[in-house]
C-alpha cells in the first residue's frame, strides 16, 4: 500500500503531452477491434473480464518500446507515471465503447421503430413517449443498420443517426464525467483511511517499474503462463 500513497504524493508529472498524444494515438484501433470483437464477430468479449486484455497488450508493447528507447535516447524514455496515464487512457475509451455501454445503447435506437409490429402495438404503447431527437426513425437508415449490406458513408445515414448520436455522446460524457467525481470524492476515505489494495492495479503497475523490468518479463513462472494462455486462446 506504501507504494501507492508515495505515488500519490508526488507531483503529477505522469500526465505529459506526450503520454496523453500516445494514448490518443492507441484509442481508435483499441475501440475498433473491442466493437468488432464484441458486436460484429462476437468472438471476444475484453470488456466483460475484469481486466482488459487488449489493454494490458497495448501497455507490454509500450514498456518494452519504452525499454529499447530508454537503452539508446535515455532522456527521451517514459516514466512509469506515462506509462500508466497510457494505460489510463486505454481502458476509459475501451469503457466507453463496450458491450455493458455505449454498444448496448446505440444498438437500440432504432428498436422501437424497427421492432414494431400490428401484433406487438409498439406504436400505440410507446412511440409518444420516445424523443425523436433521441431515436433513429427513418426505415431506409434503418434497413441498412440491421440488414448490413450497406455503410455509414451514406449522407441520408449520416443525417439519420447524426443528431441521436451527439444527444446521446453528450449524456455519456456527462455520465463518465459524473463517476469520475464519484472517484474523487471516495478516493480519500478508500485509499487513505480504509486502504484498499485494489489488486486490478497491481498488474499494470508491476509491468510499468522500469527498475524490474528484466525480472518481471524474464520470469519463468510468467512465461509459462502467458505461452498457455496463448496456445488455449
Amino acid at each position: 500500500m506504501e507504494q501507492y500513497q508515495n505515488m500519490l504524493n508526488r507531483s503529477n508529472d505522469g500526465v505529459t503531452l506526450r503520454a496523453i498524444l500516445i494514448g490518443f494515438v492507441m484509442i481508435p484501433v483499441n475501440v475498433y477491434l473491442v466493437v468488432q470483437w464484441e458486436s460484429v464477430w462476437g468472438a471476444q468479449y475484453p470488456t466483460t473480464m475484469a481486466i482488459f486484455f487488449n489493454a494490458v497488450f497495448c501497455l507490454m508493447f509500450a514498456v518494452i518500446a519504452n525499454f529499447a528507447i530508454k537503452k539508446i535516447i535515455k532522456r527521451h524514455a517514459l516514466n512509469q507515471r506515462e506509462l500508466l496515464t497510457i494505460y489510463i487512457i486505454l481502458i476509459m475509451s475501451i469503457t466507453v465503447s463496450g458491450h455493458d455501454f455505449s454498444q448496448s445503447l446505440f444498438c437500440t435506437l432504432g428498436t422501437s421503430k424497427w421492432f414494431a409490429t400490428p401484433e406487438n402495438e409498439w406504436q400505440s404503447l410507446f412511440w409518444r413517449y420516445v424523443p425523436s431527437w433521441l431515436s433513429v426513425n427513418d426505415d431506409k437508415v434503418l434497413r441498412g443498420f440491421y440488414e448490413g449490406e450497406s455503410t455509414i458513408f451514406n449522407i441520408s445515414h449520416i443525417k439519420g443517426w447524426l443528431k441521436p448520436m451527439l444527444w446521446w455522446t453528450f449524456f455519456l460524457t456527462v455520465i463518465t464525467f459524473v463517476t469520475i467525481c464519484i472517484n474523487v470524492i471516495i478516493r480519500k476515505q478508500w485509499i487513505e483511511r480504509e486502504k484498499l489494495t485494489y489488486p486490478l492495479t497491481q498488474l499494470p503497475y508491476e509491468m510499468t517499474r522500469m527498475d524490474s523490468f528484466r525480472s518481471f518479463y524474464g520470469n519463468r513462472l510468467l512465461l509459462i503462463g502467458f505461452c498457455v494462455a496463448l496456445c488455449i486462446g
